[in-house]
C-alpha cells in the first residue's frame, strides 16, 4: 500500500480478517504518520485471550476515537462498527480471499512455536495454547462468511464508499 495516499488521513480504522497484516499495516502508517494507535486485541481480549465484556470495549474506542486524530487495528465488537466507519475519513479494508488468511495464520502460529510473541496482544498473554490456535482456525470461517458480507454491504453505502481503499 502507498502510504503516501495517506497523508492528509486524521482518522484511520484499518479492519480485515484476523492474520491479514492489519497490525503490521498500522504500524508503517503509525510511523509514517505519527498519530496515536490503539492496537483493538489489546483492549478486546483479557490475558487469557478471553473476550473482554463488550461494554468495556466499546467504551475504550469511543474514547480513543475522541481524539483529533487516530489510527485503529482492528474493529472490535460488531455493535461499535458502523459509527466507527462514520467517524473514520479512511477505512482500509484488508479483504483477502480466505485461502490466503489460512497461509498468513499458519505462518503466524509457525513463529509463534518459535517463540515470537505479538505485542499488540495484552501483557502477560500467550498464544501458545491448543485451544487458542483452534479458535483462531474457526474464527477465520466464522469471519469469512458471517461478518465479510456485512462490511462489504456497509461499505458500499454511498456516504461510505469514497472513505475505503481496499487490499486484496
Amino acid at each position: 500500500m502507498d502510504l503516501n495516499g495517506l497523508k492528509d488521513s486524521k482518522k484511520i480504522l484499518i479492519i480485515g480478517n484476523i492474520a491479514c497484516g492489519k497490525t503490521r499495516l498500522a504500524r508503517q502508517i503509525h510511523q509514517f504518520l505519527n498519530i496515536p494507535i490503539l492496537h483493538v486485541d489489546r483492549i478486546q481480549f483479557d490475558p487469557q485471550l478471553n473476550i473482554q465484556p463488550h461494554p468495556q470495549t466499546i467504551r475504550q474506542i469511543q474514547e480513543f476515537q475522541n481524539q483529533d486524530s487516530w489510527l485503529i487495528d482492528g474493529h472490535g465488537p460488531l455493535d461499535i462498527l458502523i459509527q466507527s466507519f462514520e467517524k473514520a475519513d479512511t477505512i482500509v479494508f484488508c479483504d483477502y480471499p480466505v485461502w490466503k488468511i489460512y497461509l498468513f495464520l499458519s505462518l503466524r502460529w509457525l513463529k509463534i512455536l518459535f517463540g515470537f510473541k505479538r505485542q499488540e496482544l495484552p501483557a502477560h498473554s500467550s498464544e501458545l495454547q491448543w485451544a487458542h490456535f483452534i479458535k483462531s482456525y474457526r474464527t477465520v470461517k466464522k469471519i469469512d462468511k458471517v461478518m465479510r458480507p456485512q462490511i462489504i454491504q456497509i461499505l458500499s453505502r454511498p456516504e461510505l464508499k469514497t472513505k475505503v481503499q481496499r487490499i486484496v
